[in-house]
This record gives structure tokens, C-alpha cells and sequence, in this order.
């Protein structure tokens, strides 16, 4: 993630498990303040070690047998600080 000097980021994490059909199943979701970053320039930076509790009642159907589990993962983020007037006003 590429984030500018002081601002925070609201980081939402959204885990689903692809079963044996290649259907997607939701598994959870984790939401995560990053801290504003101190400098003059925008930085890099790498999010580690999110983790997830996930039961093993959770297969379905016929592939509660599988014994591997494939997921996929999706990002969202968005600023938390910002410095945006609508019409001049004060929201």
C-alpha cells in the first residue's frame, strides 16, 4: 500500500473460502486503523500478520471432506483524515 504523511487509513480485510465447487463462502472480516505516517513524502508500507480464527464445522456440503482450503482475500481501505470542504462549508 502506498499511503500519504499524516493520515490514518481505515484497512477492512474480508476473507472467503473457496470450497471443492469453486463456490465462495464468507469466513470474516477484520477492520484495522493504520496509523499515520510521519514524513514528507508518500510511503510504501506492508501489512503483516492479520489473522483469523476459522472453525473446522465451517465446510459445507460434500466437500467437508477436503482436507485443503483455498481462500481468497480482498482489500479496502480509505483515508480517515482528510482536508475536503463541500461548498465551503464545514462538515
Amino acid at each position: 500500500m502506498l499511503l500519504c504523511p499524516n493520515k490514518r487509513v481505515a484497512l477492512a480485510v474480508l476473507l472467503n473460502e473457496i470450497d471443492c465447487n469453486d463456490v465462495e463462502h464468507t469466513r470474516g472480516m477484520k477492520t484495522i486503523t493504520i496509523p499515520a505516517l510521519t514524513g514528507t513524502t508518500c510511503q510504501s508500507v506492508t501489512i503483516r500478520c492479520i489473522k483469523f480464527v476459522l472453525p473446522g464445522d465451517l465446510d459445507s456440503g460434500s466437500c467437508a471432506i477436503c482436507n485443503t482450503k483455498k481462500f481468497k482475500v480482498r482489500l479496502l481501505a480509505n483515508y480517515i483524515d482528510f482536508n475536503f470542504k463541500c461548498c465551503n462549508l464545514d462538515i
